[in-house]
Protein backbone atom coordinates (compact mmCIF):
# COMPACT_ATOMS: atom_id res chain seq x y z
CA UNK A 1 0.00 0.00 0.00
CA UNK A 2 2.35 2.56 0.77
CA UNK A 3 3.90 1.89 -2.69
CA UNK A 4 1.13 3.11 -4.57
CA UNK A 5 1.04 6.27 -2.87
CA UNK A 6 4.46 7.02 -3.87
CA UNK A 7 3.16 6.23 -7.62
CA UNK A 8 0.31 9.01 -7.16
CA UNK A 9 3.01 11.48 -5.66
CA UNK A 10 5.57 11.22 -8.99
CA UNK A 11 2.86 11.67 -11.36
CA UNK A 12 1.60 14.84 -10.18
CA UNK A 13 5.21 16.12 -10.09
CA UNK A 14 5.52 15.39 -13.68
CA UNK A 15 2.60 18.02 -15.07
CA UNK A 16 4.40 20.71 -12.73
CA UNK A 17 7.57 19.88 -14.82
CA UNK A 18 6.11 20.63 -18.03
CA UNK A 19 3.92 23.20 -16.91
CA UNK A 20 7.37 24.77 -15.63
CA UNK A 21 9.24 24.29 -19.18
CA UNK A 22 6.01 25.58 -20.60
CA UNK A 23 6.86 29.20 -19.20
CA UNK A 24 10.45 28.92 -19.55
CA UNK A 25 9.87 28.40 -23.67
CA UNK A 26 7.68 31.33 -23.33
CA UNK A 27 9.89 33.44 -21.72
CA UNK A 28 12.63 32.56 -23.87
CA UNK A 29 10.14 33.11 -26.80
CA UNK A 30 9.21 36.75 -26.00
CA UNK A 31 12.82 37.08 -25.16
CA UNK A 32 14.20 36.68 -28.82
CA UNK A 33 11.33 38.05 -30.44
CA UNK A 34 11.86 42.15 -28.77
CA UNK A 35 15.55 40.86 -29.70
CA UNK A 36 14.36 40.57 -33.44
CA UNK A 37 12.95 43.96 -32.99
CA UNK A 38 15.97 45.55 -31.85
CA UNK A 39 17.78 44.15 -34.64
CA UNK A 40 14.99 45.14 -37.05
CA UNK A 41 15.43 48.60 -36.06
CA UNK A 42 18.92 48.86 -35.41
CA UNK A 43 19.41 47.80 -39.77
CA UNK A 44 16.81 50.56 -40.72
CA UNK A 45 18.38 52.90 -38.81
CA UNK A 46 21.48 52.04 -40.46
CA UNK A 47 20.23 52.12 -43.95
CA UNK A 48 18.95 55.81 -43.01
CA UNK A 49 22.49 57.04 -42.16
CA UNK A 50 24.03 55.26 -44.98
CA UNK A 51 21.55 57.22 -47.53
CA UNK A 52 21.89 60.60 -45.64
CA UNK A 53 25.67 59.70 -46.07
CA UNK A 54 25.30 58.96 -49.79
CA UNK A 55 22.85 62.46 -50.34
CA UNK A 56 25.36 64.19 -48.52
CA UNK A 57 28.19 63.04 -51.06
CA UNK A 58 25.74 63.60 -53.93
CA UNK A 59 25.18 67.62 -52.68
CA UNK A 60 28.81 67.95 -51.92
CA UNK A 61 29.42 67.24 -55.88
CA UNK A 62 26.91 69.37 -57.35
CA UNK A 63 28.75 72.33 -54.86
CA UNK A 64 32.34 71.10 -56.34
CA UNK A 65 30.51 71.24 -60.45
CA UNK A 66 29.49 74.55 -59.54
CA UNK A 67 32.76 75.56 -57.72
CA UNK A 68 35.11 74.11 -60.99
CA UNK A 69 31.84 76.05 -63.41
CA UNK A 70 32.59 79.48 -61.42
CA UNK A 71 36.07 79.45 -61.83
CA UNK A 72 36.30 78.18 -65.14
CA UNK A 73 33.95 81.33 -65.72
CA UNK A 74 35.43 83.93 -63.29
CA UNK A 75 33.57 86.94 -62.49
CA UNK A 76 30.80 87.65 -64.65
CA UNK A 77 27.59 89.49 -63.63
CA UNK A 78 24.22 87.44 -62.22
CA UNK A 79 21.12 86.92 -63.74
CA UNK A 80 17.73 86.78 -61.84
CA UNK A 81 16.48 83.15 -63.35
CA UNK A 82 18.61 80.29 -64.19
CA UNK A 83 16.09 79.32 -66.52
CA UNK A 84 16.87 78.12 -69.67
CA UNK A 85 20.51 78.12 -69.11
CA UNK A 86 21.96 75.21 -70.96
CA UNK A 87 23.50 72.43 -68.52
CA UNK A 88 27.21 72.50 -67.82
CA UNK A 89 27.15 76.72 -67.92
CA UNK A 90 27.18 78.66 -64.28
CA UNK A 91 24.18 79.90 -63.17
CA UNK A 92 25.15 83.24 -61.10
CA UNK A 93 21.70 84.43 -59.13
CA UNK A 94 21.49 88.34 -58.52
CA UNK A 95 19.30 88.18 -55.66
CA UNK A 96 20.01 89.26 -51.46
CA UNK A 97 21.85 86.47 -49.83
CA UNK A 98 19.98 84.72 -47.67
CA UNK A 99 20.67 81.68 -44.73
CA UNK A 100 17.81 79.30 -46.61
CA UNK A 101 18.94 77.56 -49.03
CA UNK A 102 16.69 78.24 -52.23
CA UNK A 103 15.13 75.65 -54.31
CA UNK A 104 13.73 77.43 -57.20
CA UNK A 105 16.19 78.52 -59.08
CA UNK A 106 18.81 75.48 -59.64
CA UNK A 107 20.78 74.21 -62.52
CA UNK A 108 20.85 70.35 -62.59
CA UNK A 109 24.34 68.65 -62.03
CA UNK A 110 26.47 67.73 -64.88
CA UNK A 111 29.76 66.21 -64.88
CA UNK A 112 32.05 66.29 -67.58
CA UNK A 113 32.13 62.28 -67.75
CA UNK A 114 29.56 59.67 -67.57
CA UNK A 115 29.13 59.50 -63.71
CA UNK A 116 26.00 58.34 -61.81
CA UNK A 117 25.03 59.56 -58.97
CA UNK A 118 22.67 58.33 -56.19
CA UNK A 119 19.59 61.05 -56.59
CA UNK A 120 18.90 63.66 -58.15
CA UNK A 121 21.74 66.90 -57.87
CA UNK A 122 21.23 70.60 -58.55
CA UNK A 123 22.97 73.52 -57.65
CA UNK A 124 23.35 77.23 -57.69
CA UNK A 125 25.77 80.19 -56.96
CA UNK A 126 24.77 83.60 -55.92
CA UNK A 127 27.10 86.87 -54.65
CA UNK A 128 28.48 86.16 -51.57
CA UNK A 129 28.66 89.01 -49.11
CA UNK A 130 32.42 90.51 -48.91
CA UNK A 131 32.07 92.69 -46.20
CA UNK A 132 29.87 95.85 -48.19
CA UNK A 133 26.86 96.40 -48.03
CA UNK A 134 25.77 95.00 -51.26
CA UNK A 135 28.66 91.95 -51.51
CA UNK A 136 29.69 92.29 -54.69
CA UNK A 137 33.44 92.98 -54.44
CA UNK A 138 36.01 93.87 -51.38
CA UNK A 139 36.79 97.06 -53.48
CA UNK A 140 33.87 98.45 -54.61
CA UNK A 141 34.70 101.46 -56.32
CA UNK A 142 32.22 101.89 -59.77
CA UNK A 143 32.58 99.46 -62.42
CA UNK A 144 34.85 97.09 -60.55
CA UNK A 145 32.80 93.91 -61.10
CA UNK A 146 31.97 94.84 -65.34
CA UNK A 147 35.82 95.18 -65.30
CA UNK A 148 36.67 92.33 -63.24
CA UNK A 149 38.56 93.89 -60.93
CA UNK A 150 39.29 93.08 -57.05
CA UNK A 151 37.90 90.06 -55.31
CA UNK A 152 34.92 88.46 -55.77
CA UNK A 153 32.98 86.08 -53.33
CA UNK A 154 30.63 83.31 -54.77
CA UNK A 155 28.52 81.45 -52.52
CA UNK A 156 27.46 78.11 -53.88
CA UNK A 157 24.72 75.74 -52.57
CA UNK A 158 24.20 72.43 -53.61
CA UNK A 159 21.39 70.10 -53.24
CA UNK A 160 20.22 66.37 -53.33
CA UNK A 161 17.32 64.31 -53.10
CA UNK A 162 16.37 60.87 -53.33
CA UNK A 163 13.16 58.87 -51.98
CA UNK A 164 11.98 61.41 -50.03
CA UNK A 165 15.44 62.42 -48.41
CA UNK A 166 16.63 65.77 -49.04
CA UNK A 167 20.41 67.28 -48.19
CA UNK A 168 22.43 70.19 -49.51
CA UNK A 169 26.18 71.70 -48.63
CA UNK A 170 26.96 75.22 -48.95
CA UNK A 171 30.90 76.90 -49.85
CA UNK A 172 32.15 79.99 -50.49
CA UNK A 173 34.78 80.61 -53.67
CA UNK A 174 36.50 83.98 -53.98
CA UNK A 175 37.98 85.01 -57.53
CA UNK A 176 40.08 87.59 -58.39
CA UNK A 177 40.42 89.16 -62.42
CA UNK A 178 42.52 85.73 -62.91
CA UNK A 179 40.97 83.56 -61.12
CA UNK A 180 40.26 81.30 -57.73
CA UNK A 181 42.06 82.52 -54.65
CA UNK A 182 40.45 80.87 -52.06
CA UNK A 183 38.20 78.11 -51.45
CA UNK A 184 36.40 78.05 -47.76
Amino acid sequence: MNNNRHYHLGQRQQGVSLLIALIFLLVITVLAIANMREVSLESRITGNMIEQKQLLNVAEASVRDGERRTVQRGPQEPTSTCEGIAAGTLCLLDKEPTYAIDATNKQVYSPDDNTKLYGDATWYAQIAPGGELQGESENPEYGNMLLGIGVFRYEVNGMASNNGLNSAVRSTVALNSKGRIEND
